[in-house]
């Protein structure tokens, strides 16, 4: 079993993909245009090497296919927490967990130095499992789905349905300061959640209908519609609104910016309605969708992306009066540019201006499908995210055009920084982690937290072998190094 320890490891960096960033020729349409946040911001073509180097790992572990980290948060004090859900019995950063269920909740927090600050679990006699987690000063909030009945200290929820949505608060030591349910007689289950600057709480829950929400009566459905909803730091609710219309959607991505403005994305199938706004809708299958709020919930702007097969708003961040969005997409129209994709879906990173114009666009190519992926946003304007290797692999304007060696490409998860001009800056291979994929991620002050899947016992992180019983989820300590140029990185956006 993996535990915390403070060797050192480097990770590799990849000369082949110097040639993606001085090049001006591999710069995509648009991106001459691209627009700055502030004048200390560090484009592509001058902005300083980093030199990432994993601090220590953990992970959740247990004999079971069921193991995994779906949430990761990033306290000021640089310490990380981590949820998602475990089967059976398993073993999260060196503490042994049993479920009363079928599925229950791990939830921990480690400080900077890879000590375990506390271990806890919580659930009930069936599925229970935390997507996403959120944290300031003040704790965390975490949101997800459970069954029947489940068990927060002293807070018992009962759902309506057969799954209910569930948005849980805790304090900085693992305590339950309450617990809330929202659902009807039909499955339905929150996502991702994230905190504005004064606490607000912004998730969004896919739900069957036939119960009255935050957002109104909703009828019921045989495909899920999707609910924005925004509660204030004690769980009331103060506002919700739905995407709904013909056919199924999904709520995926959520980012919320100083000033309580909300992105919102995911994907629909048939018809998307926001708020009572039909939105167009051109693809062959899913469509990916993005959208923005208010603070107090009116839809600014929505815009998609259309491919013939299916497509995906995975993460988005703010940056200044940017928008960046990454999700899974099959060959598809942004902007001025066209992505192109093979066989299976491929990855776009698109920047947006403040109403939703497109300004860049970039695809990441592989033999095999390229997963959606969270990503932040560095002290310099760098966006952070990562990828799981696949052979062919590849990153480029619109084709995936460099190319990264077979091995390397096939064995490892990847992270990857982008400047504001829609250039890569570096990529570096996350040695160790074979057969791994990686997508939740959390960043504070030079310090990047990150969940990586890790299946049998090829892999290892800081010095020591992660042997996974079944697929197990870790989450990684990386220092960045360098933010700044000078080592000392700063908070993140």
């Amino acid at each position: 079993m993996l535990r915390p320890r403070l060797t050192v490891v480097s990770l590799a960096l990849l000369a082949v993909l110097a040639a993606c960033v001085g090049d001006a020729s591999d710069r995509p349409e648009g991106a001459e245009d691209a627009g700055t946040s502030n004048g200390s911001v560090v484009e592509a073509d001058t902005a300083a090497a980093w030199e990432p180097v994993v601090r220590w790992a953990v992970a959740l572990s247990g004999p079971t296919q069921e193991d995994e980290i779906d949430g990761v948060a990033a306290a000021p004090d640089g310490s990380a927490w981590l949820t998602g859900k475990f089967e059976r019995t398993a073993t999260l950063a060196g503490t042994e967990l049993v479920s009363a269920g079928q599925a229950d909740i791990p939830l921990a927090r480690i400080e900077p130095d890879g000590d375990v600050a506390f271990v806890h679990s919580f659930g009930g006699p069936g599925e229970d499992n935390l997507f996403d987690l959120a944290a300031d000063e003040r704790g965390a909030v975490g949101t997800g789905w459970f069954t029947g009945t489940i068990e927060f200290d002293d807070v018992t929820l009962t759902s309506e349905g057969s799954t209910d949505c569930v948005v849980v608060a805790f304090d900085p030591e693992g305590g339950v300061r309450w617990a809330r349910s929202f659902g009807g007689p039909g499955p339905d289950g929150c996502n991702e959640v994230s905190l504005g600057h004064d606490g607000e709480i912004t998730t969004s829950m896919d739900t069957a209908g036939g119960w009255t929400s935050p957002a109104g009566e909703l009828d019921a459905s045989e495909d899920r519609d999707t609910l924005l909803m925004r509660l204030d730091r004690s769980g009331a609710v103060e506002w919700g609104r739905v995407a709904d219309g013909a056919g199924a959607q999904r709520g995926k991505a959520i980012a919320v910016a100083e000033d309580g403005t909300v992105l919102f994305g995911g994907d629909a199938s048939g018809e998307l309605v926001l708020d009572g706004t039909p939105i167009a809708l051109e693809g062959g299958g899913r469509d990916g969708w993005l959208s923005s709020w208010s603070a107090d919930g009116e839809l600014r702007w929505a815009t998609t992306w259309s491919g013939p097969g299916n497509d995906l708003v995975k993460g988005v961040v703010f940056d200044g009066d940017a928008v960046y969005a990454v999700g899974p997409h099959t060959g598809i129209d942004v902007g001025s540019t066209t992505l192109h994709a093979g066989a299976e879906p491929d990855l776009a990173v698109v920047r947006f201006d403040a109403g939703g114009v497109a300004e860049w666009a970039t695809t990441i190519g592989a033999d095999t499908a390229v997963g959606g992926a969270e990503v932040t946003v560095a002290d310099d304007g760098s966006l952070l995210f990562a990828v799981r290797g696949s052979p062919g692999l590849g990153f480029g304007e619109a084709d995936g055009d460099v190319t990264v060696p077979e091995g390397d490409a096939a064995s490892t998860a990847w992270l990857l920084r982008y400047g504001r001009d829609g250039r890569l800056v570096e990529a570096w291979p996350i040695e160790g982690t074979a057969n791994a994929g990686t997508d939740e991620l959390a960043l504070v002050d030079d310090r990047l937290y990150l969940d990586v899947v890790v299946r049998g016992d090829a892999s290892s992180a800081a010095g020591e072998v992660i042997d996974a019983e079944g697929k197990d989820g870790s989450l990684w300590a990386i220092d960045l190094g360098g933010q700044d140029g000078d080592g000392d990185g700063g908070s993140a956006s």
